[in-house]
């Protein structure tokens, strides 16, 4: 945090911002005071002419602006529509509980062939309740196990099955889900009616989802349907428009049309939007359509779309909701993605009062307007300053603080609280530093992990002991209801609890027999070792108390500390539980395993 503060010779983004607005901030009335020096000057009909013109260039600058920014929408639309799928697939909580109650009840008593009956009825009821997605399964060898639209194909071979591009569809999943395990494959055509499997019908886009499961040596597929969310994008986005208006009266608005034939014709588009005249909406339109002066706009807008993908035309048109008609300078672009005609338009008697306004304007406080300026310029400068020095003295603050935050987050694993900052930017910080600090208990996990496996690599009967109870002991946090925090601490406790066993000799860890009596006072030491290795960590110092009483038991026949059960922690009673749970359901070198039941 020292090296923070010390910041006298660094660079300064802040000052940077402050000195180039003030510059930008005095050109800029500098630039005003000679256009309105020059408009004084020039009160005769070419000044007119000038801001006439300078008006129109706006208005066609205006349009294109509005139809390219309802363009970049629309595409940021498209992009966050596939993310946002993607998420909701990854963070699906019916199919992940339901994956996992199958596989636990497989374990027990459940046979391959109700599981798949089970599989097939939900996931056909899940297919047919969504708009966007459908759900497969299939073996390794490409078999159909569930398919929600023809169940005459369960157990049919489809590694042949090939998509009108000549991609081998199935075998693609195949190699994702060796491979991968969890993976996403994009731009994946299936069939659109599973009763014709010609590769000509193989041509519906989308977005496949790949999950392998080991338990059943299955590959559980999710597909989302994009031709779906383009569809309900397409619906949101006529309705949007359909409700936008904009300047005098509102006589601004978008029109988009269906092209179907960008040579012309007489039903060349179909209108989909038009919130100037809602009769024409779904009804054919014409390139031979006139204006009142006989100009066939639209013949002429086809052209410049074919050459440059836009057209600037003028032509008269109706003005909204009225008979009349007046001269208009439109923009309109081809979205060439979803065929679409979008434009907009200003219309010229609209933009004349306000000429009119701003010449009357110019003429009458020419004179008092330079007189303006100079205490404008003042005030522009003292206020910048003032703001300046308030701005970065607060954001130095913000910014000791939260790194202050960061360093106590890091060292008890916590997240920060991005909500008690008020500052929009510093609450950014905060939030990306939550993100490294998930990213950072996701290869802390790992690390333990990697470890753990490596330190039961000394006993082949306890290889992934540590893993299981961890497990076991999450689960049962999880149905006790306690909070997500309480449950990753009960995991972790679950990986390490064992960790002291690394001092333990190998002739008494590893030992085939019953251990002596001294053998066991050293085994039964593992505990405090692991206390004291994790004490000694500020990192994992709130995992120390709960592995040190894993052997404690209620009656106070337990060990380290021989503890009475009101005296034992929740997290160690939970640990033990598990953790004699995964010893009598394992082979150990003097007994075989239990069964679950």
């Amino acid at each position: 945090m020292n090296n923070i503060k010390n910041t006298k010779g660094d660079f300064s983004i802040i000052s940077l911002i402050f000195f180039t607005t003030l510059l930008i901030s005095l050109i800029s009335i500098m630039a005003i005071s000679m256009v309105w020096y020059k408009a004084y000057k020039a009160t005769n009909k070419d000044y007119i002419n000038t801001m006439n013109f300078s008006y129109i260039h706006s208005a066609k600058q205006y349009a294109r602006s509005t139809i390219k920014n309802v363009i970049k929408l629309i595409n940021r639309d498209r992009k966050s529509m596939i993310i946002n799928a993607k998420k909701n697939i990854l963070a699906d909580p019916k199919i992940t509980k339901f994956f996992s109650e199958l596989v636990i009840a497989y374990r027990g008593n459940l046979t391959r062939n109700r599981a798949r009956a089970l599989m097939q009825h939900y996931l056909t009821n899940l297919t047919t309740n969504s708009l966007t997605k459908e759900y497969y399964i299939f073996d390794t060898k490409g078999r159909c196990i569930v398919n929600p639209f023809n169940v005459d194909l369960n157990n049919t071979n489809l590694t042949n099955l090939k998509d009108f591009q000549g991609n081998f569809i199935i075998q693609d999943i195949i190699k994702k889900a060796k491979t991968e395990r969890i993976s996403f494959i994009s731009n994946q055509f299936w069939p659109y009616n599973w009763y014709d499997l010609r590769a000509s019908n193989i041509k519906k886009p989308g977005i496949t989802f790949v999950r392998y499961n080991s338990e059943f040596n299955w590959i559980f597929v999710t597909r989302i349907n994009v031709n779906s969310l383009i569809k309900q994008l397409k619906k949101k986005w006529i309705e949007n428009l359909s409700l936008y208006r904009y300047g005098r009266k509102e006589h601004g608005y978008i029109f988009v049309a269906k092209l179907y034939n960008i040579n012309g014709g007489a039903c060349f588009a179909r209108t989909l939007v038009n919130a100037g005249n809602h009769s024409i909406v779904g009804k054919c339109v014409s390139e031979e359509f006139q204006d009142i002066t006989g100009f066939k706009f639209r013949k002429a807008y086809l052209a410049n779309l074919r050459k440059h993908g836009y057209s600037f035309l003028k032509y008269h048109y109706y003005v909204p909701n009225s008979n009349q008609i007046q001269l208009k300078i439109s923009y309109i672009e081809l979205y060439k993605p979803w065929n679409w005609i979008i434009g907009t338009g200003i219309y010229m008697d609209d933009l004349q009062p306000i000429i009119n306004i701003e010449d009357k304007k110019v003429k009458t406080q020419t004179m008092s307007i330079m007189k303006i300026i100079t205490t404008i310029s003042i005030i522009v400068v003292l206020f910048l300053s003032l703001f300046y020095i308030f701005f970065q003295n607060i954001l130095h603050k913000s910014t000791d603080k939260v790194f202050k935050d960061l360093e106590k987050s890091l060292k008890k694993a916590i997240y920060i609280d991005k909500n008690k900052y008020k500052i929009r930017e510093v609450k950014r910080i905060a939030k990306n530093f939550n993100s490294s600090i998930k990213q950072f208990k996701l290869y802390e996990e790992e690390f333990i992990e990697s470890f753990i496996n490596f330190m039961e690599a000394r006993d082949i009967y306890t290889k992934g002991h540590s893993q299981r109870v961890a497990y076991y002991s999450r689960n049962i946090a999880i149905e006790l209801g306690l909070d997500e925090k309480t449950q990753e601490k009960i995991y972790k406790a679950g990986l390490l609890h064992d960790i002291g066993k690394i001092g333990i000799p190998d002739n008494i860890l590893l030992k085939p027999g019953n251990l002596t009596d001294n053998e066991y006072y050293i085994m039964k030491q593992h505990t405090i070792l692991s206390y004291e290795m994790l004490n000694k960590l500020e990192h994992f110092q709130y995992l120390a108390d709960c592995v040190r009483s894993h052997h404690e038991k209620c009656d106070g026949s337990g060990y380290p500390d021989k503890l009475i059960c009101g005296r034992i922690p929740l997290g160690a009673k939970i640990l033990s539980i598990a953790d004699i749970f995964d010893a009598l359901t394992t082979t150990r070198p003097y007994r075989n395993a239990y069964s679950i039941d």
